[in-house]
């Protein structure tokens, strides 16, 4: 079946029950929606009537009834794709030209099967319509001749008369007469079944009246048989003689049947065949004035088409183009869909690292500023220590001296045992005092304090000594000089280690200064940590934002690339179709050619 007659049936099919129903018909034999029957294209059968079969399904009808509505929608719409198959008075016309249209279809599509309809009228009302189609589709012509009817608006009583296999006979009644019949009965009698000249019936009959009409005047005898025999001959030579130009005008109109328009002729007799062969040539200069147009549109229409198949050419090309930088942008919108996935993914990792480094961060920042507290405390208390050291040392100076003059006086001690006594119980003070001290100088203190416990050793001996002292002058002179000896090397010592703590305490001041700068950029360095860690996380935020638009961006670019890809079918379907009108125009042009003119 010829794709003209399947794309009319969906047509109907959409215009009916709408593009879903169709749609799926279309899918369950495997065609995308939006294909195109061409005129020129062979569709199986099975196909074909499968997918009408498969509407009225969807719809709740049975064969009869989905085929006979079909039938009549596609009346209406033949009439919109071939409307000038229509151009007739009355629906009899319209069927009684069908065998000529489906004859046209037959030539214009090769291989084309269109049924047979034979409509004969049998009176002046009543016509009978008989169909053949191998494909035996009643109930399709049924809904086909509702719908002629129809779009002619008339009334016609339809009658089956007999359905045998491929033929079916029906009868036909309209409401108005679809013949008329002109007989001129003398005429057929006077021809006697036989004779088809006018001249030579004309002379026959005329010879046979002047026969009767001499015999019964004159009687038997050679003068009436004369007179018959003239009267006979005479007209027939005549009527030979004045009907001559008839032959002309028969071949003229053979020529016509023959499309032959070229010959002009001109026929002077000065009758009624001089009136009859000047119309004949007014009717051949109207046909080749209506040719000559025709050839003109043919032409011009071969150009647009020719002109038209450029511009497909070029939309393919171009099309092709487009495909193929769609398909690459196709795969690089996808790549950087999965590349920005995959850098979301890591950039999360990172981000919740710096994350949590900048929750420990704020963690170390307490820490940092209680062990700065610390430090602060402690290097007061190392501070106090060396200024009380340096007045413990200041104090052993003194003692020193003390030793000295003690040294340069032990020989008059034993005049003065009492003075002795008093010095003694104030070593004895020193002595406690140096001790506290040292006490308080913890670890740098330490030798101070051995060296204040033997001082107040010294001076219980001292005070003990008091009594013995006349008799241990001299050992308490000697001790005496030990003491000095020892406080004066003490009092180096200490003063070295004082020195060296002084020291100490300077750059300790030095560190805890780049300690606490420290501390205060660390804070700092921790508190800028945790806004750039806010600031990377709201970009991950944009990121994923950024991902979402990556993956929207390449489903968008998928679908038009789709869309690109049926935008190149259609203009393949379109080339397809410039090529079949092409066809057409070199067939119409073929037939024109029959024409000479």
């Amino acid at each position: 079946m010829k794709g003209t007659v399947v794309a009319s049936w969906m047509t109907s099919g959409r215009r009916l029950f709408g593009d879903d129903i169709v749609d799926k018909a279309f899918e369950k034999y495997g065609l995308k929606p939006d294909h195109i029957f061409s005129p020129l294209e062979d569709v199986d059968d099975k196909m074909a009537v499968g997918m009408v079969d498969f509407i009225g399904q969807k719809v709740g009808k049975n064969t009869e009834q989905i085929w006979e509505i079909m039938g009549k929608e596609n009346i209406r719409t033949f009439a919109e794709f071939y409307p000038g198959f229509f151009r007739h008075e009355n629906a009899y016309h319209f069927l009684k030209s069908m065998n000529d249209v489906h004859a046209i279809v037959m030539k214009r599509f090769k291989g084309a099967t269109p049924p047979v309809l034979d409509l004969s009228p049998t009176d002046s009302n009543t016509a009978l319509l008989v169909y053949r189609s191998k494909r035996q589709m009643g109930d399709y012509l049924m809904g086909l001749l509702k719908g002629v009817f129809e779009h002619f608006n008339e009334k016609v009583e339809v009658k089956l008369i007999s359905k045998n296999g491929p033929e079916i006979k029906i009868e036909l009644t309209f409401s108005k007469p679809i013949s008329y019949t002109k007989s001129y009965k003398l005429n057929k009698i006077l021809s006697l079944g036989f004779i088809k000249s006018s001249v030579y019936k004309t002379s026959l009959f005329t010879m046979l009246g002047v026969g009767i009409a001499s015999f019964a005047t004159f009687g038997l005898g050679w003068e009436p048989v004369v007179v018959t025999l003239v009267s006979g001959i005479l007209p027939a030579v005549l009527g030979l003689i004045f009907a001559r130009p008839i032959k002309e005008v028969q071949e003229e109109l053979n020529d016509l049947k023959q499309r032959k328009f070229i010959s002009h002729m001109i026929l002077e007799s000065g009758d009624e065949y001089q009136e009859l062969a000047g119309d004949i040539t007014k009717v051949k200069e109207t046909v080749q004035k209506d040719f000559i147009d025709f050839n003109a549109v043919v032409d011009e229409m071969h150009g647009f088409n020719v002109s038209l198949g450029n511009i497909s050419g070029n939309m393919m090309n171009t099309s092709d183009n487009i495909k193929g930088i769609m398909n690459k942008v196709t795969d690089d919108t996808s790549r950087q869909a999965s590349e920005t996935e995959r850098l979301v993914n890591v950039l999360n990792g990172s981000v919740n690292n710096i994350t949590e480094i900048s929750e420990e961060s704020q963690d170390n920042k307490a820490k940092i500023e209680d062990a700065m507290n610390g430090i602060r405390e402690s290097f007061s208390g190392v501070k106090k220590t060396a200024s009380e050291i340096n007045g413990v040392l200041d104090g052993l100076g003194t003692i020193r001296e003390s030793g000295a003059a003690l040294q340069d006086d032990a020989d008059k001690m034993v005049q003065i045992v009492s003075i002795v006594s008093g010095i003694a119980n104030q070593i004895n003070l020193l002595a406690l005092n140096a001790s506290i001290e040292a006490a308080r100088a913890g670890e740098a203190g330490k030798g101070f304090a051995v060296v204040a416990e033997e001082v107040r050793k010294l001076s219980v001996e001292t005070d003990n000594a008091v009594e013995e002292i006349n008799r241990n002058l001299t050992g308490f002179v000697s001790n005496m000089k030990e003491v000095v000896s020892g406080i004066d090397n003490q009092y180096k010592v200490l003063a070295t280690e004082n020195e060296s703590l002084d020291k100490a305490v300077d750059i300790s001041q030095v560190s805890n200064d780049n300690l606490q700068a420290v501390s205060v950029l660390m804070i700092d360095n921790s508190q800028k940590l945790k806004s750039e860690a806010e600031s990377i996380s709201e970009l991950f935020e944009n990121i994923q934002t950024l991902t979402t638009i990556a993956d929207e961006n390449s489903e968008a670019v998928s679908e038009v690339n789709i869309s690109v890809g049926s935008y190149i079918e259609q203009i393949k379907e379109l080339s397809h179709q410039i090529g079949v009108f092409d066809t057409m125009i070199e067939d119409f042009k073929k037939r024109l050619n029959k024409y000479h003119i």
